[in-house]
């Protein structure tokens, strides 16, 4: 048998303890309001005062919330809901905001380090290619190097540019000019001096008579052997002789990617520098090309450049590759997230073992392990406009591909999480106090009407004896 709350006429408001004690069953509890004719026969009510007590039940009876004990917006736990709510709304917007501003303050620190890296490698590219046309400059200036002058720029060079291997100077000689270049450069005591090539077999014979060479008469390097080379042309040699070409229709440095004499390495990059007459300096390009002395060149390995421009900086959680290739190429590799072209590859520096790593081979496994494990590559934005930057050298465009690992930006999330966790306990705490505290207040109040009841009671008893 369902019980219900009877609501006498002189109690009509919705905060009272009866109807409070029903918040949580209100639906299935039914209230009670009472017009009994031979009640008000039986007491001396008047009259208009009884019509304005049933007219104030009825349109108590009507209302709608009645129903519902006027919902949850009329219970005294309507506070606690209130507050929960607004306490979690509260923490959630904070965390957001705290995510957002670390996200920015780790954005900008990531933005600092990689330009300074940037600025560090466009830097020491700068001077090695400052070096070459200084070297350029040398044999423009001077009527004639000799092997001791040009020995003595040379060692002031290596120390300064670790990274470069080999220095050259290569005159340009015709077919007209060849033997007398023979007898001129022809070491002391030699009398079977001749310019060089290899043949088919790998073997050093007399080259063949063609319009031009570009014959080694000065050379410093790392490989000791290279020295033993004095004589041997260039220009025998496809891959030189297209690059020497071009620079001497550019009419400035080039860079070119290959194996150069004596080096085991094909990460090795070639810059040649033209080197002219002094009188092409007023001459039309076209015209320039005629006074071409010679070429210098310097052999350099990018691997020993960067390893040396970072030795300073503290790199602790971003891993970066160079590629030979312009931005916009690598950029739709990346959006695709298919870089794995080797062809253009030429290092991965990674801050893990601090180390620069040449392999193809080993870079791809590495950016494979990051694949499959699902890092965000570049966590602020899908194009890599932030991730992504450019440096020249000799006209040529070098992408640099920055990777910030988790540990860079977990602070972000930490925080945005820790912020979250103390808003929801600071909300529950408050929550539960409220609900004790109104709970109790409730349990009093009905304690207070139950008390009521029985003085009343008692009284009416005794009255009547």
């Amino acid at each position: 048998m369902t019980a219900g709350i009877w609501v006498l006429g002189d109690r009509l408001w919705l905060q009272q303890a009866a109807l409070s004690s029903c918040v949580a069953d209100c639906q299935n509890t039914p209230v009670i309001l009472i017009e009994s004719r031979s009640y008000a026969r039986d007491r001396p009510y008047h009259r208009q005062k009884l019509v304005l007590v049933w007219s104030a039940m009825r349109h108590f009876g009507r209302k709608k919330q009645m129903k519902l004990l006027n919902k949850l917006s009329q219970s005294p736990y309507f506070s606690v809901v209130i507050n929960f709510s607004l306490g979690v709304t509260l923490s959630t917007i904070a965390s957001v905001i705290v995510w957002n501003l670390e996200q920015g303050q780790t954005k900008s620190q990531f933005e600092r380090e990689i330009d300074n890296i940037t600025h560090t490698l466009q830097y020491n590219l700068e001077n090695y290619t400052l070096s070459n046309k200084l070297l350029g400059g040398l044999y423009e200036a001077s009527g004639k190097v000799t092997a001791e002058g040009f020995q003595r720029f040379a060692y002031k060079i290596f120390p300064a540019h670790p990274g470069i291997l080999t220095i050259g100077w290569s005159p340009r000689v015709t077919q007209n000019q060849r033997l007398t270049y023979e007898q001129q450069t022809a070491p002391k005591n030699s009398v079977d001096f001749k310019i060089e090539e290899h043949n088919d077999r790998g073997l050093l014979v007399t080259a063949e008579k063609r319009d031009e060479y570009y014959p080694i008469t000065h050379i410093e390097s790392t490989y000791s052997k290279l020295r033993n080379l004095i004589g041997y042309d260039l220009a025998s040699e496809k891959q030189h002789r297209t690059v020497i070409e071009k620079a001497k229709k550019k009419g400035n440095t080039v860079l070119a990617r290959h194996f150069f004499l004596g080096h085991n390495s094909t990460d090795n990059f070639v810059m040649y520098q033209p080197v002219y007459e002094s009188k092409a300096e007023f001459s039309p390009p076209e015209k320039k090309r005629e006074f071409l002395r010679g070429v210098v060149y310097i052999v350099f390995q990018p691997s020993v450049m960067v390893k040396k421009a970072i030795e300073g900086m503290k790199l602790e959680s971003i891993d970066f590759y160079i590629y030979n290739s312009p931005t916009e190429k690598i950029r739709s590799f990346l959006v695709d997230r298919s870089l794995e072209d080797e062809s253009d590859f030429m290092l991965f520096y990674d801050h893990n073992t601090r180390q620069v790593i040449e392999s193809s081979q080993q870079a791809n496994f590495l950016w494979s392990l990051r694949k499959a494990a699902g890092h965000n590559y570049c966590p602020y934005d899908k194009q890599w406009n932030t991730c992504l930057r450019t440096v020249y050298v000799a006209g040529e465009q070098w992408s640099i591909v920055f990777m910030p690992k988790e540990e860079f930006y977990v602070r972000t999330e930490r925080d945005a999480l820790a912020t979250l966790l103390l808003g929801l306990f600071a909300t529950a705490t408050l929550t539960i106090y409220l609900w004790m505290s109104i709970k109790q207040n409730i349990q009093t109040e009905r304690l207070v009407v139950s008390l009521t009841e029985e003085v009343k009671e008692i009284k009416a008893n005794y009255s009547s004896k």
